[in-house]
């Protein structure tokens, strides 16, 4: 069975191996649960934890469609009816598993041909939604994208900012390979936004609870940072955007042991690329149906090697 915190007031945390999973009681029994965890490693503990308290999942508000966060929605909501609201791009994302399998590649079948993190959102939350009203309780909605299209942060009535995936703990940051970024751009505006939040207590999906997050932000700021100048000293000659990969893999004395870890690493290592080459910072041309990369000159130019 599984650990539960409080955090204030009505927000409790329900401590998995890799992550906090915020709820919010409406009463003694009904909870709002923010988030649900893997399927492979959290279901079971995790149902039996709800089981054990005599709680009733009324609701579920999921931050982004990652297999972490959303791998036991539909286990939950075959056991409890519950409703269910995520941002539109994560709904729809969700919503089958070929559109799953299409985002974000890794998924855990139900040995059916469906993908254990798909669910149904009955609540569709939309790019300019601040507030949602969901199961008696209002949530306030603070959208950070960037980690994923659709992710958002999730506000308590206690005022406890849920924040996601949108910043890394320092244990995190120390052990990052590579920041698991769909957009780096808007996921870096995403991060500095939260300068100017102001809330009570802060939680970050994989286990930060504090009363000040700005040293945080700071310092996955300076993180993303790092990995881009990184990636960049990796970049020699014109390679394709495999052969960079593969030399700053070689660079960094990294060894992928699956499928599965290559995957997380070369989806960041794409959105990185994306930034340098919006930010100027590299260009690339297709020669013979491939597309290579260069670094840019101080003049705009390709750069000399």
């Amino acid at each position: 069975m599984l650990n539960i915190h409080p955090v204030l007031g009505s927000t409790w945390v329900i401590e998995t191996a890799m992550a906090y999973l915020p709820f919010y009681k409406l009463n003694e029994r009904d909870i709002v649960l923010l988030d649900s965890g893997f399927y492979s490693t959290d279901r079971q503990e995790l149902t039996e934890t709800l089981r054990a308290h005599d709680f009733c999942v009324k609701g579920i508000i999921c931050s982004h469609a990652h297999m972490d966060h959303a791998g036991n929605i539909s286990h939950l909501c075959g056991i409890y009816n519950c409703r269910v609201a995520a941002h539109i791009i994560e709904a729809a994302i969700a919503a089958t598993a070929d559109g799953y399998r299409r985002r974000y590649g890794i998924h855990n079948s139900d040995g059916k041909g469906g993908v254990e993190e798909c669910f149904t959102a009955t609540d569709i939350i939309m790019p300019r939604t601040e507030k949602l009203a969901f199961c008696g309780a209002e949530f306030g909605i603070l959208h950070l994208p960037g980690h994923s299209g659709g992710h958002i942060g999730i506000v308590t009535p206690d005022d406890v900012a849920y924040l996601g995936d949108v910043l890394m703990g320092f244990p995190q940051l120390a052990g990052s390979k590579m920041p698991t970024t769909q957009f780096l751009r808007l996921d870096l505006e995403s991060k500095r936004s939260l300068h100017s939040l102001r809330a009570e207590r802060y939680i970050v999906a994989h286990k930060v609870i504090s009363e000040d997050i700005h040293g945080l932000i700071d310092a996955n700021i300076r993180c993303i940072e790092g990995k881009l100048q990184e990636i960049l000293a990796a970049l020699k000659g014109t390679p394709t955007r495999g052969e960079w990969l593969m030399a700053w893999c070689e660079r960094q004395n990294l060894h992928m042991r699956s499928d599965r870890s290559f995957a997380i690493l070369e989806y960041g290592f794409n959105s990185a690329v994306t930034y340098l080459e919006e930010t100027g910072r590299i260009r690339s041309r297709r020669v013979n149906g491939n597309r290579r990369f260069m670094r840019k000159s101080a003049g705009g130019g390709e750069a000399s090697r």
